[in-house]
């Protein structure tokens, strides 16, 4: 399942994840306008979270309600995880704020 997970970047902890059940990667395709992988974090720029907050209310409505200026990280998983300290994203250089 995709997952969209929201990462402090002041201390670099995960602070909340967004379950994208219903939506298969074709799907996603076309709403981001391009194919994420699912082999490794796709880092979500404003563009990308702006389309996705079109097409789910859910998220745009769960985005504004973060009193944080979070990072955000398309994943592939099996399931949802645990808060865990993020490692190995700082080198994207793509981040976006709510």
């Amino acid at each position: 399942m995709w997952v969209i997970r929201a990462y402090n970047p002041e201390d670099d902890e995960m602070a909340r994840e967004y379950n994208l059940d219903a939506i298969d990667s074709a799907a996603l395709e076309r709403i981001l306008g391009f194919s994420p992988t699912q082999y490794g974090s796709t880092p979500l720029d404003f563009g990308a979270l702006s389309r996705l907050s079109r097409t789910f209310n859910w998220f745009r409505e769960q985005r504004q309600s973060q009193p944080l200026a979070l990072e955000y990280f398309l994943d592939y998983d099996a399931g949802p995880s645990p808060a865990v300290p993020r490692q190995g994203r700082r080198g994207h250089s793509a981040s976006a704020t709510a």
